[in-house]
């Protein structure tokens, strides 16, 4: 399948057919009831994920081999099924879903010009996908993080390419490990998380969510408040 500027190959391998749908199904679990659906409703299409084997650019000009990527327009999620998938991978691609929801439905200030608001002063994105060789100042990285995770603003070098590639690398930390990370006891990063589950809250239908969403009560638990 050719797709955007990316080639994808078949995955035939049952064993990885089956590992990968595991790994779905376990990820699928954590939203509320109903999430997929009203996704696919207001985009106007049905979320569809399909398995691959391998990506690859064929131009050179975005992610070399990407594991996973997502289109917004067409409701569609590519996934390398492959031994490396994670569960990481597929919550930052899910994001970008959400993401592209929002937007549609009027949030895109919020998104870009609002969010903006919470990097530190004379920031700015990378936007150069071609060029993933980001400084890791504002990351657990930098030698300058704090005691507490005061200095860190970003949870990678990469999600500082852009508001998109940074809310989603956000979520795909938080929600993949069993352990959740201690950096996002950051005053920062709980700050970031507050504010994008806030526009999730205000343009999804919520009336049969729970109080509190799995990313909504581990960013609590990061800050101590169990």
């Amino acid at each position: 399948m050719t797709h955007f500027d990316y080639l994808s190959e078949p995955l035939t391998d049952d064993r990885l057919i089956y590992s990968a749908m595991f790994s779905l199904r376990n990820v699928l679990r954590m939203y509320p009831d109903g999430f997929f659906k009203q996704m696919s409703s207001d985009l106007g299409e049905p979320i569809r994920i399909e398995l691959v084997d391998n990506i690859t650019s064929l131009s050179g000009a975005g992610v070399r081999n990407p594991r996973a990527y997502a289109s917004g327009n067409e409701g569609l999620l590519v996934v390398c099924g492959g031994y490396n998938l994670s569960k990481q991978i597929i919550f930052h691609e899910i994001y970008h879903l959400i993401y592209h929801k929002i937007e549609l439905s009027g949030g895109i200030k919020e998104l870009t010009e609002d969010f903006y608001s919470t990097n530190p002063d004379n920031f700015g994105y990378a936007n150069n996908y071609s060029d993933l060789d980001v400084s890791a100042e504002y990351t657990t990285l930098s030698d300058n993080c704090g005691e507490h995770f005061e200095n860190v603003f970003f949870v990678s070098d990469y999600g500082k390419q852009n508001e998109n590639e940074e809310m989603a690398e956000f979520m795909g930390d938080l929600l993949s490990g069993d352990i959740i990370p201690d950096y996002f006891e950051s005053v920062h990063l709980q700050e970031k998380g507050s504010y994008i589950f806030g526009i999730i809250r205000k343009y999804f239908d919520t009336d049969n969510w729970p109080e509190k969403t799995t990313w909504e009560r581990r960013l609590e638990y990061a800050a101590g408040q169990t």
